[in-house]
């Protein structure tokens, strides 16, 4: 069976159009994960039932920190997510976490960037 030049262009235009996005695909995937910044450094400050995240900066002197959260009976004192701003502070705290019911389990879990 003979293809005829019309066909063969249609077939060629859709092998390149599904190369190309098949290479789309491929270069537009989810981007590896940022490494962890090295000149802060978050840590919790732990009061009975209370946990206080607080950030010191190690080899800079500004930064803008966002932390998000996921809490099972617990409440933050921000709305989260939290963005917090050094303001030349080398020592500061994002947030506060505070167990709701004390007699049921509790979960906290945070990352920062």
């Amino acid at each position: 069976m003979r293809l005829s030049c019309e066909q063969r262009w249609k077939q060629l235009l859709s092998a390149v159009v599904l190369g190309a996005v098949f290479q789309c695909e491929a270069d537009c995937g989810s981007a590896p994960p940022l490494a962890r910044d090295r000149n802060v450094q978050v840590f919790e400050q732990r009061q009975g039932s209370r946990v206080t995240l607080i950030a010191r900066l190690t080899n800079c002197t500004e930064a803008t920190i966002t932390v998000t959260m996921s809490l099972v009976n617990m409440a933050a004192s921000a709305t989260l997510p939290v963005t917090v701003d050094a303001k030349g502070r080398s020592l500061f705290g994002l947030v506060t976490i505070q167990v709701i019911d004390p007699n049921q389990p509790f979960y906290y879990h945070y990352d920062y960037k």
